[in-house]
């Protein structure tokens, strides 16, 4: 996997215009986790208030957390985007089903 990472890292700069159109098949909770290691411990605390030192005292948990909301976000856009961007005819003009609230 992080092989793949590296491979697009290299695309990224020598391509700079390059479009990914989805990255979301390399995340997953080692890889997670492989990244939280990766930060420095010494910067501010996030917009929650909690350091690393915190959130490394439940990690496993927390890092399941994360990923599952990841998951969540990518199935909602998924089944959003199949019933409420998917054109279709109304009086022979391209119409789209909008959603409100």
């Amino acid at each position: 996997m992080f092989t793949k990472l590296l491979r697009i890292a290299e695309v990224a700069k020598e391509k700079p215009m390059e479009k990914f159109t989805s990255l979301a098949h390399l995340i997953n909770e080692p890889m997670l986790e492989f990244c939280y290691y990766q930060l420095s411990g010494n910067k501010a605390s996030g917009v929650d208030g909690v350091t690393k030192a915190e959130y490394e005292a439940e990690l496993q948990d927390n890092i399941k957390g994360v990923f599952c909301s990841f998951i969540f976000v990518l199935l909602f856009n998924f089944i959003h985007d199949i019933f409420w961007k998917c054109p279709f005819e109304l009086n022979g003009s391209p119409c789209f089903k909008l959603f409100i609230p």
